[in-house]
């Protein structure tokens, strides 16, 4: 685990913006600062098509909703590929 209150990775059209503190997920001044950053950065990156923000990681009681947030998201990724890939 790294310091940065935000971990970023692009895999492909997409890049993925994680929260870097769990199990928290504060919205602190660091993270706003980096957030603004990644904002910026992304903005000048044509390449990106679409940004996914994430918590690092969730209490077990939260399980259940994470299991359909994910379940949501692979479908939207089914759907957003025909799309994306020429």
């Amino acid at each position: 685990m790294t310091d940065r209150p935000l971990l970023c990775e692009t895999s492909g059209v997409v890049r993925n913006v994680t929260i870097n503190d769990a199990p928290w997920n504060r919205m602190t001044l660091a993270f706003m600062d980096e957030l603004e950053r990644l904002v910026e950065e992304t903005a000048d990156d044509d390449a990106i098509r679409a940004v996914v923000i994430t918590g690092a990681r969730i209490a077990p009681d939260m399980f259940p909703l994470s299991r359909k947030v994910q379940i949501a998201s692979d479908h939207a990724k089914g759907i957003l590929r025909p799309l994306l890939i020429p």
